[in-house]
């Protein structure tokens, strides 16, 4: 959660750039199309300070449209393809 403890799921921009953490092992059975589920650490510029913060980063494929999607999340209790879900259809 951030530090208002409000929860997210997002797209990534192109040219973000993350440094990685540790990678979650995916369980098979929750979702054959989420391809990769990791913590990675980025630092953002506030107006006067930087801070890093470690979100959560979804590879997800959706085979409708035969193509990969990346979401960022802080929502590290939540299964990966639910933040998937949430995104897809709201």
């Amino acid at each position: 959660m951030s530090d208002n403890e409000t929860g997210f799921v997002t797209r990534i921009k192109d040219n973000a750039v993350f440094e990685p953490v540790c990678q979650n092992e995916i369980e098979e059975p929750i979702h054959s199309d989420i391809l990769r589920d990791e913590i990675k650490e980025v630092t953002v510029n506030d107006e006067t300070t930087k801070r890093k913060l470690k979100p959560r980063k979804i590879l997800f494929y959706y085979p409708e449209l035969k193509r990969e999607f990346e979401f960022l999340a802080n929502l590290f209790e939540m299964r990966p393809d639910l933040g998937t879900v949430i995104f897809k259809f709201c």
